[in-house]
């Protein structure tokens, strides 16, 4: 399923409500896109809130309201919200997609299904009372491009005299008229079957009712109520527990000059995504029998560049090394015992299973001194700052819409090179940089349903590169680490350096055969025997 959210922003430049919501859809991995009509702010580039993940796109280009002599007094004579309604309509019956209000912040990820209707509750009590709990709402909208529903929602908006004559019925920024034929058209018996699938609880997406909508600027909790309209609003903490998104109601919060009191909910909100403007780096480093070297090695050069412990995971086999382990490293480390086999059933099951693609991780050896940085073609010098690496990794794994990336294994600066590659270049094993990602198929190292030892490493090269299209090499770096090392890691868990190679050659006459012109067996000097990945070669969609 497409990882993108996508907006309509129609008020000049974001408001603070929009950038922080926009923020918690980022902190999740999505990529976003605001629709503009503001023709200055596109062709200036003058956004105030800017992110690698975050991209603003002429609204025109979907529904024209400047050469479309039919359309173009809209903006002035319906208002925002209407025309924001006839705009999301628009953009998912003609491409699908996810629809969000720039005012919803989302508390955990958008479930994985196709299509996802927002609701809200309704009044249950009073004179606007209604016979139902909850009704649709546009705040979140997912549908298949071309769904019945939509193309029809357009072809009646298009006859009503909302449309035709919005001076007459009075339309502005806070006419729901659009969203009143949509729902009228989802309670009818053709569309019973997408309410059922698609509509969610207004306890989902607007889990604070319009009713309380003051409590999230002036309140630090919420209480479980029944009282005003009679509706049932659920306290704080079952809230940011269950919930998936929080309206924050800004029409009600503008139209009110509300003036905010502190602390309040608001304020927790923007607490929660200090994660966004300050990246916590996650260490994940798979071992086997090699605690002395571990230690003397990887934990020694992440200690000199200031990583803390609490942020690095050590991955074992199983609980007959963690006493060896224990013993021999000091404490403050996350220990996790995967009960997996080999490196490549243990990065597979650190990236699908233990951070379930939810976070940003780096997945090193736990034989790494050192990564060296290209000064000349003869000349190398220790990486700076660890940390800053890393960080700068990610946003631009993120700059170059890629999912995974690393650097090479040339000992020899002749062969470094300045920039970044998003061909299919090898990205060496000792140090990975994978990106979060939610719906995208996950990323198995097996072959033939068995997951593989020796060249685990080329096989996820492909692989990434066949989903995505494209993996990222910074080219200017290595790692200083020893290949074929006798004591533990896959030469022992194979038996010995021969047996292992034997298993590689089979490993690796099966990828050329799985993935033909993506690679080639070489034999490097001493006649050991390698693959070398062809980085020229194009994903065919």
């Amino acid at each position: 399923m497409d990882n993108t959210i996508f907006s309509i922003w129609i008020q000049g430049d974001l408001d603070d409500i929009s950038i922080v919501c926009i923020k918690s859809w980022i902190k999740f991995g999505y990529e976003v896109v605001i629709y503009t009509y503001s023709q200055s702010l596109l062709e200036h580039n003058t956004w105030k809130f800017k992110d690698p993940q975050l991209r603003y796109e002429n609204a025109n280009l979907i529904f024209d309201i400047i050469d479309n002599p039919d359309n173009s007094e809209l903006l002035d004579t319906m208002g925002y919200a209407p025309l924001s309604d006839i705009f999301r309509l628009t953009k998912i019956n003609k491409e699908g997609g996810t629809y969000l209000d720039t005012d919803m912040f989302l508390i955990r990820e958008l479930p994985d299904k196709k299509e996802i209707i927002g609701s809200e509750y309704t009044n249950q009590s009073g004179a606007y009372k209604s016979s139902r709990l909850e009704n649709p709402n546009f705040n979140v909208l997912r549908l298949p491009a071309g769904s019945p529903i939509l193309q029809e929602t357009i072809d009646k908006i298009l006859k009503s005299k909302a449309w035709r004559h919005p001076h007459e019925v009075g339309m502005n920024s806070n006419n729901n008229t659009f969203m009143k034929i949509f729902q009228k058209l989802l309670f009818t018996e053709k569309y019973r079957h997408l309410k059922v699938r698609a509509l969610a609880k207004a306890f989902d997406y607007s889990p604070i009712a319009w009713a309380y909508w003051k409590d999230i600027y002036q309140s630090p909790i919420i209480h479980h109520y029944k009282g005003k309209y009679a509706i049932d609003q659920p306290d704080l903490q079952t809230i940011m527990d269950k919930s998936i998104g929080i309206h924050l109601w800004r029409n009600l919060y503008r139209k009110n000059k509300t003036i905010e009191i502190h602390p309040n909910i608001y304020d927790k909100l923007k607490a929660s995504l200090r994660e966004v403007e300050e990246p916590k780096l996650t260490f994940c480093i798979p071992s086997f029998k090699r605690a002395d070297i571990l230690k003397e090695k990887t934990l020694a050069f992440l200690n000199r560049h200031g990583i803390e412990r609490d942020s690095i995971y050590i991955f074992l086999n199983d609980y007959s090394e963690y006493d060896e382990y224990l013993t021999k490293i000091d404490n403050g480390y996350n220990f996790v015992i995967t009960e997996r086999q080999g490196i490549g059933a243990t990065r597979s099951f650190i990236l699908n299973n233990f951070f379930h693609r939810n976070k940003d991780i780096i997945m090193i050896d736990d034989d790494i001194e050192d990564i060296r940085e290209g000064v000349n073609q003869k000349l190398t010098k220790s990486l700076d700052n660890l940390k800053e690496f890393c960080i700068n990794y990610f946003k631009d794994l993120r700059k170059y819409d890629c999912y995974f990336g690393g650097i090479p294994l040339f000992d020899n600066p002749y062969f470094l090179k300045e920039g970044i590659s998003t061909n299919l270049k090898y990205v060496s094993g000792a140090i990975q940089f994978h990106r979060k990602v939610i719906h995208r198929t996950p990323i198995e190292l097996k072959l033939d349903e068995h997951y593989i030892n020796h060249f685990e490493d080329y096989l996820c090269n492909i692989k990434y590169f066949l989903r995505d299209g494209k993996i990222m090499r910074k080219n200017n770096y290595f790692p200083i680490t020893k290949n074929y090392n006798k004591i533990g890691g896959i030469c022992e868990m194979e038996g010995s350096i021969d047996l292992r190679m034997e298993k590689g050659s089979k490993n690796a006459n099966r990828i050329i055969e799985l993935y033909p012109k993506t690679c080639s067996i070489v034999k490097k000097k001493g006649g050991l025997l390698n693959l070398r990945l062809n980085h020229f070669y194009t994903k065919t969609i």
